[in-house]
């Protein structure tokens, strides 16, 4: 049994992760459907730790440790995690609702399929120019 650390992906979730337990070990940033105010909603994993670790926290807490997750169906890619966090940040904005913007389309068809150019070269074109001012500027004209 494990304790995960859930950041649901919704606008108007609570600010922060929410507490769920899972038979298996799901990795951190994978992306699982929990249940938040009887509806189920799609959430990252934050953390994820043995309930055997978590045994005295859990003792502790005023809460208690929601429902299980569902199977993984897909993951954040690192770039875009810490993007949304300096997003949400910059924008007095939870982490997981600035996620949930940039990710609803892919949410909406389901979340499997994730797909972020994130990868180096991905439409970008590094292109110097090292010429005087007004061949320069004709070349920039021609690249826009």
């Amino acid at each position: 049994m494990y304790v995960l650390e859930v950041l649901p992906l919704t606008p108007g979730a609570p600010a922060g992760t929410l507490s769920y337990r899972s038979a298996k070990k799901i990795q951190v940033g994978s992306i699982v459907t929990v249940t938040l105010r009887r509806r189920r909603v799609p959430g990252v994993v934050v953390e994820s730790q043995p309930a055997v670790e978590a045994k005295a926290t859990l003792k502790a807490a005023t809460f208690m440790v929601s429902g299980s997750v569902s199977e993984p169906i897909g993951k954040v890619p690192e770039a875009v995690w810490d993007a949304a966090a300096r997003i949400g940040t910059w924008h007095a904005a939870s982490t997981g609702s600035v996620l949930a913007t940039l990710m609803q389309e892919s949410l909406a068809e389901g979340g499997g399929a994730l797909n972020f150019p994130t990868a180096h070269g991905s439409g970008f074109t590094f292109a110097p120019i090292e010429l005087p001012l007004t061949e320069r500027a004709a070349t920039y004209r021609e690249l826009v």
